[in-house]
């Protein structure tokens, strides 16, 4: 059985080398497979959406890496996003809620706290989405999680009462800081990012 699955692999493994190398005949080898003259810049302004799923710090990390390609010059732009997602993961996702956040965090515990939770058999299959959508008046960036949401309307600005403490400004400063337009769904478990169009963003 074994042997069977390695020859089959093997088949399509050579009949898609196969295919290429008859493309590049059939264009006169006008195509180059390691550097065909294409511009990343174009590609993407041709993208119109892209989604992410993401279930752990790590996968938001590696999502951040590929931000970087739309928004090169924008950090201001990943850093609200990042906080976004970060928000989804430990509430929408985990379960994790404020005052839990604040101990975890006084106690040097929470990213600890992240991977145990994430690594729960209760967590398992658990995620949430991250969508972008190029459009003509500027980008859209729609973050689903399946919790039951949160009284968002309190953290779109800083409030006073928080403003000494470690966390719960994230949504407040990427609002001001990071987005021209930020809100959720009427339950909170559905943030709504908008950027106008600029030269600054490269998509």
């Amino acid at each position: 059985m074994s042997d069977e699955t390695d020859n089959t692999s093997m088949s399509d493994e050579g009949g898609l080398k196969f295919g290429l190398s008859l493309m590049y005949d059939e264009q006169d080898g006008q195509l180059e497979l390691a550097d065909s003259g294409g511009s990343l810049d174009k590609a993407l302004a041709l993208l119109t959406t892209c989604q992410f799923h993401f279930s752990s710090l790590s996968d938001i990390r590696d999502i951040n890496a590929a931000l970087t390609l739309f928004f090169e010059n924008n950090k201001k732009v990943i850093t609200g996003i990042n906080a976004l997602m970060i928000n989804a993961l430990e509430h929408g996702l985990l379960g994790i809620g404020y005052e839990t956040k604040a101990e975890l965090i006084t106690t040097g515990q929470w990213a600890e706290e992240i991977e145990k939770r994430c690594a729960a058999p209760e967590h398992t299959g658990k995620q949430a989405d991250i969508i972008l959508t190029n459009k003509e008046d500027g980008i859209y960036i729609i973050i689903n999680d399946p919790g039951p949401g949160f009284d968002w309307q309190s953290y779109l600005k800083i409030d006073p009462v928080r403003a000494g403490r470690k966390h719960g400004r994230g949504i407040a400063l990427a609002n001001a800081l990071s987005f021209d337009k930020l809100s959720y769904n009427d339950s909170g478990n559905q943030a709504i990012a908008f950027i106008s169009r600029a030269e600054t963003i490269q998509w």
